[in-house]
């Protein structure tokens, strides 16, 4: 009984599965909408104050959006 329960678990017929993918979607979307308002933000600043390291700074901004879209995409296809 308790292997069915683990397997079950592991496969997606179980509640806590449920539970896992929609905290992670959740979770996952909330960093995007983080990161896509910071960029917004970083792109303020970067007319208003320039610098020699804007560039990486946007770098960073661009790395960041990319880093939550996959998560994004992880957490709705894979998880």
């Amino acid at each position: 009984m308790f292997n069915t329960d683990i397997v079950s678990f592991f496969t997606g017929r179980s509640l806590g599965f449920f539970f896992i993918k929609s905290f992670s979607i959740v979770f996952s979307l909330l960093f995007t909408v983080y990161a896509v308002v910071t960029f917004k933000q970083v792109q303020d600043i970067t007319k208003a104050v320039l610098n020699e390291r804007n560039r990486f700074i946007m770098l960073y901004s661009w790395i960041q959006i990319m880093i939550g879209i996959a998560l994004l995409l992880y957490a709705i296809f894979f998880i």
